[in-house]
């Protein structure tokens, strides 16, 4: 029987800060990461950012160049954003009469990663009690269901001693 080597990865939760001028500091962190870490590494969380206009809808139009900030991160370190599934926002708000929706919340993966995993796909969830919905990192094709078998009983399984 031929088992599969369990390689060894790092995944990070992010919260990136929303505040614009902490922005560049934490990418830049993560960069720096980047440069030191030797195992394929996941980043998932909340980038407070998004990278296309198909990311968001409602309220104000961004500029092209707000989308330019985490495009510019993921190419620098040779990464990719999660391919998703379900939900395309993952991030809502009333915002005065406008209800807007964003994708704020992703996986990045780095090419070593996508070596191993390349199935990787994120799965966004329903909005519940938060005004982000969770998501989900899937790193394969889902386990194949065994086949239910019919319940079989032996009545020489039950065998018992009378005292």
């Amino acid at each position: 029987m031929m088992t599969k080597k369990i390689k060894n990865v790092i995944i990070n939760g992010k919260y990136a800060p929303a505040q614009y001028r902490e922005k560049d500091n934490f990418l830049g962190q993560l960069r720096h990461f980047n440069s030191v870490i030797d195992l394929p590494w996941c980043l998932i969380g909340d980038f407070n950012e998004i990278a296309s206009l198909g990311e968001k809808k409602g309220g104000l139009t961004y500029l092209l160049s707000k989308y330019a900030r985490l495009n510019s991160f993921i190419n620098e370190i040779n990464a990719i954003s999660v391919p998703s599934s379900g939900n395309c926002f993952t991030w809502k708000k009333k915002i005065r009469t406008n209800l807007v929706y964003e994708r704020l919340d992703r996986a990045i993966i780095m090419s070593d990663w996508l070596n191993i995993y390349p199935e990787s796909i994120v799965t966004h969830g329903q909005f519940t009690c938060s005004d982000h919905c969770p998501i989900v990192l899937t790193i394969g094709p889902p386990n194949q269901r065994r086949k239910n078998f019919p319940f079989r009983f032996q009545n020489a399984w039950c065998q018992y001693q009378q005292v």
